[in-house]
């Protein structure tokens, strides 16, 4: 299966601070090859803002 990369900031690994995949349930670290669930990533989720004319 291929990841397709996502936009917007990346979140660090818990275990060894490298980049995660796409996600977005379960993300892969390319670091220590773990597996970490969004549920246990620590972030706080901005709606887009949207422009009005």
């Amino acid at each position: 299966m291929t990841r397709t990369p996502r936009t917007g900031p990346r979140r660090p690994c818990p275990h060894c601070r490298g980049s995660l995949d796409a996600g977005p349930v379960v993300y892969h670290c390319s670091g220590c090859s773990r597996a970490v669930y969004a549920a246990d990533l620590d972030f706080e989720y901005v709606p887009p803002r949207h422009a009005t004319a």
